[in-house]
C-alpha cells in the first residue's frame, strides 16, 4: 500500500492553524513581562545616573 503524497499534511495545517493561537496566548504576557523589565532597567539606570551626578 503505497501512501498519498500530502496525507499527513493535515497534522501540519493543524499545528499552523494553532500557531496564531499560541503566539497571542504566550506574546501577550511575554511582551507584558519584558516591557516591565525594560522598564524597570531605564528606571534603575535613571536613578543611578542621578545619584552619581548628585
Amino acid at each position: 500500500m503505497t501512501k498519498q503524497p500530502g496525507s499527513g499534511d493535515h497534522i501540519a495545517m493543524k499545528q499552523s492553524t494553532h500557531f496564531p493561537f499560541f503566539m497571542a496566548l504566550f506574546g501577550v504576557p511575554l511582551f507584558s513581562l519584558l516591557d516591565t523589565i525594560t522598564k524597570a532597567w531605564a528606571w534603575a539606570w535613571a536613578w543611578a545616573w542621578a545619584w552619581a551626578w548628585a
